[in-house]
């Protein structure tokens, strides 16, 4: 009877180390930004990363006036790569400014160093982002 109680401690211990592994949270979690400017136009963008979705928020300002668009997305994560599944869009006018983000069905790399996370796609720029 003892061997079998082992085996079933075993097996136990197995299991809640296998889920603690696989809903761990990875470094990519979290909320990480950049802000870019093009003229008079300023962008400040944010890729908040959950543990099943990608949340997109870009808030677009100029001459003291902002809009903001946001769209959500199911995603998977593995320690390298992000992949969405989803076609998403979101448009916002407000006082004269017009803000756009959206993001397609695909799969980008991805690498964090300290605070900084940095997105990689064959034949696109890298994007680098700090924690936010």
């Amino acid at each position: 009877m003892k061997g079998v109680t082992m085996k079933k401690s075993v097996l136990f211990l197995a299991t809640v180390l296998f889920s603690a592994f696989a809903h761990a949270a990875l470094p990519i979690e979290g909320s990480w930004g950049a802000k870019y400017s093009q003229g008079p136009l300023s962008f400040d963008i944010t890729f908040t990363f959950t543990s099943d979705s990608l949340i997109l928020t870009n808030v677009c300002s100029m001459g003291g006036r902002s809009a903001t668009a946001q769209v959500t997305t199911s995603a998977f994560y593995t320690e390298s790569s992000i992949t969405t599944n989803q076609l998403v869009h979101d448009e916002e006018s407000s006082g004269g400014v017009n803000c756009n983000v959206s993001s397609q069905p695909g799969t980008i790399n991805y690498s964090v160093q300290g605070n900084t996370l940095i997105l990689s796609a064959p034949g696109n720029p890298q994007m680098v982002l700090n924690r936010r």
